[in-house]
């Protein structure tokens, strides 16, 4: 699992970035991963964990979890 800091989510539009921490970039994460885990939303500024997927040549963040 890796950790990072929720950099921005707009719940108006399901979507949004996580920093992580080992400074390899914004990690995008929309609202399906979220339900998935069993949240709503994520709060700027939020601590959480999750697993770095690829699709095509995109990332994203799945199995999030709050810290």
């Amino acid at each position: 699992m890796k950790t990072g800091v929720v950099k921005n989510y707009i719940p108006s539009t399901r979507y949004g970035f996580i920093t992580d921490d080992d400074g390899s970039g914004d990690i995008f994460v929309h609202f399906n991963q979220l339900k998935e885990s069993g949240l709503n939303e994520l709060n700027i500024g939020e601590k959480v964990s999750f697993k770095k997927q690829k699709k095509g040549n995109k990332f994203y963040a799945s199995d999030i979890k709050l810290l």
